[in-house]
């Protein structure tokens, strides 16, 4: 389990590790550890919708220890909420309103994100990774808003 104090701690953390790549002109690596904020986040309002009192569950079994709650979705799966895909967890962060009312841009920027980028030697320009890590930013505390 990732305790719910843990994926705020680490979403400040990867927000920060980015400012950091960024000073050092790492700027393709700063957008890469900024969407995992997002994914942290996200997961974070997951554990609050699904009342996940323990935290999120990394394994089948500690998802399975949730299901003979009230509180679980029949309908949803470990997979629904384990993995990378930002749009998928959206959908089960109890945050869509939010971001599709008061920064659907900025969303609709970010949301091509995923950790296989880091497969990737790409140039980003400085003002690029500047912008990114503004809109993560934004996101960020309007999924963690409530």
């Amino acid at each position: 389990m990732i305790a719910k104090p843990l994926l705020r701690k680490l979403v400040k953390q990867k927000l920060k590790d980015a400012e950091a790549l960024i000073s050092k002109k790492r700027y393709y690596s700063s957008i890469y550890i900024s969407g995992y904020a997002i994914e942290l986040a996200l997961k974070h309002e997951i554990c609050k919708i699904y009342k996940f009192k323990r935290g999120f569950p990394e394994t089948s079994s500690e998802f399975n220890s949730y299901t003979s709650t009230l509180y679980l979705n029949p309908y949803i799966t470990i997979n629904d909420i384990r993995n990378h895909n930002l749009q998928r967890l959206l959908q089960f962060s109890g945050a869509i309103t939010r971001i599709n009312s008061e920064c659907q841009n900025e969303w609709n920027n970010i949301i091509t994100w995923n950790p296989e980028i880091r497969y990737k030697i790409l140039t980003t320009r400085k003002n690029v990774a500047l912008v990114n890590l503004d809109e993560v930013k934004i996101v960020v505390n309007i999924i963690l808003r409530r």
